[in-house]
């Protein structure tokens, strides 16, 4: 192995390592403030927050204009370049945040609840401090600063853990769960100052920086962002319109559940990824090498949550967010088989980014819109498990394979390449789900919510003991690299 191969391998080890406690601590974290306020809140509580998310969540996500992920990816940045960057950010999210507000009774009228024109002008204040946070975010994930990251999400996640529940103790519903954005965002922001300004000052002051693709780059990276973000959230659009803030609640939390394991486990990979293939961008064969091995070690250890979470959704249920919640079981069971292809196709974003074809992203979230739209538009004829059909199903039959092309002509990857890398792990994945499927189809009395979690378990174990006969070297090769991280 070549000095430049280990210190990237290095690199990796570490930047995963930390990353993976951050996504230990915060889905602890996230899982106590759900237990806790399953049990303080009202779906119909959630629902506001899912209704206000949606349009949050599309500024936060166009906000800095893609210029974060430029920043990543960039050949040559100084102290001037990313000053220009900064002031640009903060015009926009100072735009967008004031849009928002303005807003509100725009949304109230769509989703028919008057609450939220009072409510979404307060969290229209967290779209600047999110945006300035990500782009501080930015030049630590550049700079392998994985580390300080790690802590301070950490750090982030309990302030905003405290303040909502400490809100909704009070008794103050809704509020507790916009107070919570409002701290999370806010402590972040100020948590990665010290070490961005650090950073900063080790830039030369000015060099002939890589900028004159910029304009390019963040116009189709928006792009890209606006239709992904409409993509995933139409489910939540239609449904808060057809079926109000409760409807909405059932799937939102169902929904969280389900994204939890993908949010916390991916970035572990994705996040060290993004720099890490951005430096060899122009070597498709250890690209290719670099990928099935981050899409091999993600599925090993979201596979197995994805199949125990859908076995064990009534279970899962109960003990988190009580009885009351007991519609939101079927959704997340169903749900969770989606979320495993989720898990394996976020890497594919990394590689188009750091290859520089931001308008490949475009033009694929492009697609699925316009593959969502119609799927969701005829789900939510049957309701909230119709909505969860649509989403599956239009994901598995029709995106997925997408990804075969997409693969192929950004670096040559055949099919009987990918398949050769993941044929184990979703044999492994989907033998107990099949036999699971079929015990339920064979028995009229469904799983009792302590069964469930016996059932759930046992598919783990079988995972893990299929791996163990048929792809041993997987495992020896991820205890290899968290030993090499240490």
């Amino acid at each position: 192995m070549t000095e430049q191969n280990e210190s990237l391998r290095t690199h990796a080890a570490r930047g995963g390592k930390w990353t993976a406690i951050s996504a230990i601590a915060g889905i602890s974290l996230q899982m106590a403030q759900l237990m806790v306020l399953g049990r303080l809140l009202d779906p119909a509580d959630f629902g506001l927050m899912a209704m206000m998310t949606v349009v949050i969540g599309l500024a936060n996500a166009i906000a800095d204009f893609g210029l974060g992920n430029y920043l990543i990816q960039v050949d040559r940045l100084c102290q001037s370049a990313l000053n220009k960057l900064l002031v640009i950010v903060l015009a926009l999210s100072l735009v967008l945040a004031g849009t928002v507000a303005l807003s509100a009774d725009a949304v109230a009228a769509y989703y028919k609840a008057p609450q939220l024109s009072r409510l979404l002008p307060w969290l229209s204040m967290a779209v600047v401090a999110s945006t300035l946070s990500q782009m501080l975010f930015a030049l630590l994930q550049r700079s392998f600063a994985f580390k300080a990251i790690a802590l301070g999400e950490i750090a982030s996640a309990l302030a905003a853990l405290v303040a909502t529940i400490a809100v909704a103790l009070a008794g103050h519903g809704v509020w507790a769960l916009v107070v919570g954005q409002l701290v999370a965002y806010a402590s972040r922001f100020l948590l990665f100052l010290p070490q961005f300004l650090r950073l900063r000052r080790s830039l030369p002051t000015k060099v002939n920086a890589d900028l004159h693709k910029v304009r390019t780059f963040a116009l189709f990276q928006t792009g890209e962002r606006v239709l992904h973000y409409v993509g995933w959230n139409l489910d939540k659009l239609i449904l808060g319109r057809l079926m109000g803030d409760v409807g909405l609640g059932i799937y939102t939390v169902a929904y969280q559940l389900m994204i939890r394991p993908y949010s916390v486990l991916n970035p572990i990979f994705t996040r060290v990824a993004l720099p890490l293939f951005s430096s060899i961008k122009n070597d498709d064969a250890r690209l290719i090498s670099g990928y099935l091995q981050t899409l091999r070690v993600i599925a090993l250890l979201s596979f197995p949550v994805y199949v125990g979470i859908s076995i064990a959704a009534p279970g899962i249920i109960l003990l988190v967010m009580g009885e009351k919640w007991a519609a939101s079981a079927s959704v997340l069971s169903l749900l969770s088989v989606l979320g495993m292809f989720f898990a394996i196709g976020n890497p594919i974003g990394t590689m188009i980014l750091a290859k520089g074809k931001p308008q490949w992203a475009f033009y694929i979230n492009l697609a699925s819109l316009m593959v969502y739209a119609p799927a969701f538009a005829i789900g939510a004829q049957f309701g909230v498990m119709g909505v969860a059909w649509a989403f599956l199903l239009a994901g598995v039959v029709v995106l997925y394979p997408l990804e075969f092309f997409l693969r192929y002509q950004l670096v040559g990857m055949g099919i009987g390449q990918y398949f050769q890398a993941m044929m184990h792990l979703f044999v492994a994945a989907v033998m107990p789900l099949l036999l699971h499927g079929l015990w339920r189809e064979l028995h009229s009395v469904p799983l009792g919510p302590q069964w469930s979690f016996l059932w759930g378990a046992a598919a783990v174990l079988f995972f893990y003991g299929y791996l163990w006969h048929f792809d041993r070297p997987l495992l020896v090769g991820v205890k290899s690299l968290l030993f090499k991280g240490e």
